[in-house]
């Protein structure tokens, strides 16, 4: 869709921060807004959106809404939000930081059939991304001093272990898959300066082969970049 065939500039009013995820169309994208006590944004517009944009602007409906436990504290509600390659699903996370519990949610991006993927009473769950064709999920999950890669079957629900990696208390994780959806790059990030546990791997899929890129070095968010095919 050609954005430049819309309307004037529009601005959604957000009393949360969002994360946001694009239809592959880009004629619509999904937003999961969480509150945050740190940061100056926090309401009761928390949950997951859709906007779909259109030649007379945007149209946006919450698809899921879960109410928050009194006092809020921390960064509770829903993030990291993805959506899947056929437009059909939306994969995101739901935290309460209250307490030390997190949860990965599925929901159809129209709000019908919620099912929850994965519970962590005590842990932290970090970058669910989707396969290229959908049929899996890959995210991180943290116990601990120890971080794990898992696959979901999207059909069956199937929790796989494809990779752990320990000594990564108190650090975010990050996933991206490769453009051929062959490999997983990993990337770990403290998030305190005093604690050093940075590093960038890339995880075979398929056989399960792990290649250490570089560590002790700058993480975080990273990406793709497809060339020659390659």
């Amino acid at each position: 869709m050609d954005l430049g065939s819309t309307s004037t500039t529009q601005l959604l009013p957000l009393s949360g921060c969002a994360s946001i995820s694009w239809s592959p169309t880009g004629s619509s994208f999904s937003m999961a807004i969480r509150y945050s006590g740190y940061l100056v944004c926090g309401g009761d517009d928390d949950g997951v959106y859709t906007v779909e944009i259109g030649q007379n602007g945007l149209e946006e409906k919450r698809v899921y809404h879960e109410e928050l436990r009194l006092p809020l504290n921390g960064f509770p509600g829903a993030s990291y939000l993805s959506r899947s390659p056929d437009n059909m699903q939306l994969l995101f996370i739901q935290e309460d930081d209250r307490e030390p519990e997190a949860r990965l949610m599925l929901i159809n991006s129209d709000g019908t059939v919620i099912t929850q993927l994965v519970e962590l009473p005590i842990g932290m769950l970090y970058s669910p991304i989707w396969g290229d064709n959908s049929e899996y999920i890959y995210y991180v999950e943290q116990m601990q001093d120890t971080g794990s890669v898992y696959e979901i079957d999207t059909s069956t629900f199937e929790k796989r272990l494809i990779y752990s990696l320990t000594d990564v208390t108190d650090s975010w994780s990050w996933l991206s898959l490769s453009p051929d959806g062959n490999w997983l790059a990993l990337t770990n990030h403290p998030l305190y300066d005093d604690v050093v546990v940075n590093s960038l791997i890339l995880i075979s899929i398929h056989d399960n082969t792990v290649i250490e890129i570089a560590t002790n070095t700058v993480g975080g968010a990273l990406g793709w970049q497809e060339i020659n095919g390659q």
